[in-house]
């Protein structure tokens, strides 16, 4: 069974996806790039917007501030599981292209400092998802 990967949810559905056995199925060419955040990024952006006056009535982007390709994406997935299937089909060209956000006004005005880019923060995930998810994805 293949599945297709847009942006939305993208790491937790390919963990899903390996998981249950099935083909990745990504959308385009997987040049797409996407600005990834990890959720220790994200805590520590959302903490230092708490504590900091100057975050009062701001509006801030809590990304990893570095867009990467979804076929980046997809490699660290094949290192972890050097069997999983990818196929690419055709692009959904009504969804719209995205890529880096600015994380700069975030770093001037709170600090903030996101340190788990997807080569870091995505084998983090793996593993904690093998150890908290009932469907355990399998090596």
């Amino acid at each position: 069974m293949a599945h297709a990967v847009s942006a939305d949810g993208l790491v937790r559905f390919l963990l899903k996806t390996r998981s249950r056995g099935g083909a990745l199925r990504v959308e385009g060419d997987g040049d797409e790039k996407l600005d990834f955040t990890y959720i220790d990024d994200l805590v520590q952006g959302v903490a230092l917007a708490i504590q900091m006056p100057t975050a009062r009535n701001q509006i801030f982007n809590l990304t990893f501030g570095q867009s990467r390709s979804i076929s980046d994406l997809v490699d660290i997935m094949k290192q972890h599981f050097p069997q999983v299937k990818v196929q690419y089909i055709e692009r959904d060209n009504l969804m719209p292209f995205r890529g880096t956000l600015s994380v700069q006004k975030a770093r001037d005005l709170l600090g903030y400092q996101p340190s788990n880019p997807i080569d870091v923060g995505f084998p983090k995930y793996i593993e904690w998802y093998r150890e908290n998810v009932p469907e355990k994805v399998p090596a």
